[in-house]
């Protein structure tokens, strides 16, 4: 087992995010990351590797759920850019919650969750990557533990009941990036996909690509970016939004 406050494959380096507020100031904004994980700025924040189209049903502030939220650097590309939404994020590892909790303190309405989620609560093991803290998993039955040497207990839950719990009904953007776990989630929130508007997510094996592709049957696929052969990134929309543009 491993001390969570001691997960970090490599120091922390503190960069200055730099954005334009509503009235046109441009706002500094301290953000801590591994330092063999600054890429995530680069891939997240400045070319929007989770980018999705403008178009909403309406004119209320988004509603977003960030399951594995790591750090912030998507919640932080999503404030930066659409500083009035609402974001739930979700990250496991006591101490990457402390650390994300710091990297967004600045901005208004963003509700961390330090939970795991599945289709089913359990008690669970996340094992500790020892290089890159973004590949981070939930084990699971199948999966195998590869390089990654140590673990921590964390509490996992039924990401249905949790949504319902903290009054989840419309969704405007649903991002997973969970190193493996995105089918559960995706079965647990079968019966509210519906009220999703964009689901995007990563994809770690082509068994899951072709998983997710059939839980969203009622979405279209706008754009795939693959990495390498079982690894990638899926847009979908929801077809009752893309009806209405």
């Amino acid at each position: 087992m491993t001390n969570s406050r001691n997960i970090f494959p490599s120091p922390l380096t503190k960069l200055k995010l730099i954005y334009q507020n509503q009235n046109g100031n441009s706002i500094e904004v301290p953000f801590s990351i591994p330092k063999n994980e600054v890429f995530r700025i680069k891939d997240v924040i400045e070319e929007g590797c989770y980018s999705l189209p403008n178009f909403r049903r309406s004119n209320s502030p988004d509603i977003i759920v960030d399951i594995g939220a790591n750090v912030g650097c998507y919640t932080m590309y999503i404030k930066m850019n659409n500083p009035n939404a609402s974001i739930y994020c979700f990250e496991p590892v006591p101490a990457i919650t402390e650390l994300l909790s710091q990297n967004t303190a600045i901005f208004s309405n963003i509700y961390i969750k330090n939970i795991a989620l599945s289709n089913k609560n359990e008690t669970g093991w996340i094992d500790i990557h020892p290089v890159n803290s973004g590949e981070n998993r939930l084990r699971n039955e199948t999966s195998q533990k590869g390089n990654h040497k140590s673990s921590i207990e964390i509490p996992v839950h039924d990401a249905s009941n949790v949504f319902t719990n903290l009054g989840l009904e419309h969704i405007d953007i649903l991002k997973i990036d969970t190193e493996g776990c995105e089918v559960q989630i995706l079965k647990s929130l079968r019966k509210r996909l519906w009220n999703i508007d964009y689901i995007v997510l990563e994809y770690h094996s082509e068994k899951d690509r072709r998983h997710i592709d059939a839980i969203l049957n009622e979405f279209t696929l706008i754009s795939c970016s693959v990495s390498n052969c079982g690894l990638g990134v899926l847009k979908y929309i929801n077809e009752s939004l893309l009806s209405m543009m």
